[in-house]
């Protein structure tokens, strides 16, 4: 019914968000992703790494800030796989923390956009002329 009332209208209806496959635009998009093997191995490296950093509480090997100074400056290796920094800190521990705040502010500045973005869309659209 919704699509009969907004061609009644002269809108665009439902079948028109569809391309000549039958699919819809996300569908198609989804499909041409998938095509991309390049894009599919960053688009998993970064999921995986998104995933390692929301985890690191249970995953990281050591408590990002646990103090040893009898390690300082190690080298990589088996304890240690990334080694260690000048307080015996262990980098690997410490980058999967740091990732959990790049996250947060990558999706904090993401919302705060969109939110401006609406805002400014919807003002500009309401009054047109000038201030579009």
């Amino acid at each position: 019914m919704g699509e009969a009332v907004a061609q009644a209208a002269g809108g665009v209806g439902a079948a028109s968000a569809r391309d000549a496959g039958g699919q819809s635009y996300g569908q198609a998009a989804w499909r041409r992703f998938r095509r991309h093997r390049l894009a599919l191995v960053g688009g998993g490296l970064a999921a995986l790494l998104s995933l390692a950093a929301l985890l690191a509480p249970w995953l990281a090997p050591y408590a990002a800030d646990r103090l040893a100074l009898g390690t300082r400056w190690a080298p990589p290796g088996p304890g240690h796989w990334l080694g260690t920094d000048e307080l015996g800190r262990d980098v690997l521990s410490r980058l999967m923390h740091a990732g959990r705040v790049s996250l947060l502010v990558g999706y904090v500045v993401a919302v705060n956009v969109a939110v401006i973005g609406m805002v400014v869309g919807a003002v500009a659209g309401f009054y047109g002329g000038v201030v579009d």
